[in-house]
């Protein structure tokens, strides 16, 4: 977020850019004689779809999806323990963060137009989720787990009293 924020100044985005210049400079003949004639074609024709026309571009479009994609994976290791816990509120808004992530993730990767815009209203919508999750269905603390384990003694489960 720092880096983006500032590259989006020209200035500093030219010199981050001319670095990532440099360093490629400086790598491409390394890799040339090491590369086949098969490897180094594939990296002349993708390189500029992999690597952005500037600091800013790459950041944006390359390096935020794939956050988000880390993102997804967090919003799955949830969801999985969501359904453990038999948690079907906590469930439902943790599929929704990840569609959330993975199409935000899809539309700064394809670099629609206003992708960044609809990536940050996405980004809320997931935020919105997580805080529902957060608040009305937490999940289970450590020791509610133990009390509803097969550890926790019987003896000291309270039961219903006869009527």
């Amino acid at each position: 977020m720092v880096g983006d924020f500032f590259t989006s100044f020209e200035k500093v985005n030219n010199a981050v850019t001319s670095r990532f210049g440099q360093l490629a400079n400086r790598i491409g003949p390394i890799l040339s004689k090491i590369a086949p004639a098969k490897l180094g074609s594939f990296f002349s024709k993708y390189f500029t779809k992999i690597f952005t026309s500037n600091a800013n571009n790459f950041i944006t479009y390359r390096l935020c999806p794939l956050l988000l994609l880390v993102a997804v994976y967090n919003n799955i290791w949830d969801a999985k323990t969501s359904l453990e816990e038999k948690n079907w509120g906590g469930f439902a808004c943790d599929l929704a963060q990840i569609g959330c992530n993975i199409i935000a993730a899809g539309i700064l990767l394809a670099g629609i137009p206003f992708a960044a815009i609809g990536a940050l209203v996405l980004g809320a919508l997931a935020v919105g989720f997580f805080l529902i999750k957060m608040i009305f269905f937490p999940a289970k603390s450590p020791i509610q787990k133990y009390y509803e384990s097969q550890y926790f003694p019987k003896k000291y489960i309270k039961t219903a009293a006869a009527a």
